[in-house]
């Protein structure tokens, strides 16, 4: 085997075997956190739908609307006193900021200039956002 391809195989062999064997860890991790944490996740938001509604309300039912044309995961809660709607997920923004983000490193532009120009751009859509936040009925 030449020197020089030596130099390049058995780094890369190493590389392998300790990506795979962090792959391994976080799996086998994995396995036996996700059922707590999905459990303390139920509980963390049960609570808070308590304290927004009242110290009455009890949660007859929870279910997940799966709906495949959003990205977003919705779910409805029964309660005693109506319907509440919860929504997780993300969006294309995100995918679009993680570009901006991206290419952001590739263009000869000073990161002072580019935070000022970032944070310029947001303020519409963060006041936007508050405004209908604000004024969503509850």
């Amino acid at each position: 085997m030449p020197k020089d391809l030596k130099k390049f195989i058995i780094p890369s062999i190493t590389l392998a075997l300790v990506a795979s064997g962090s792959a391994a860890l976080i799996g086998v991790t994995n396995f036996f956190t996700k059922g707590p944490i999905a459990e303390n996740e139920k509980k963390r938001i049960r609570a808070g739908i308590v304290e927004i509604f009242n110290e009455d309300v009890q949660i007859l039912e929870e279910k997940e609307i799966d709906d495949s044309t959003l990205k977003y995961t919705n779910y409805e809660y029964t309660l005693n006193d109506g319907v509440a709607f919860r929504t997780t997920g993300t969006n294309s923004y995100g995918k679009i900021s993680m570009l901006v983000g991206y290419l952001a490193g590739l263009l000869p532009v000073r990161l002072s200039r580019f935070v000022i120009l970032s944070t310029i751009a947001r303020i519409p859509s963060i006041v936007t956002s508050t405004i209908v936040g604000a004024n969503i009925a509850v």
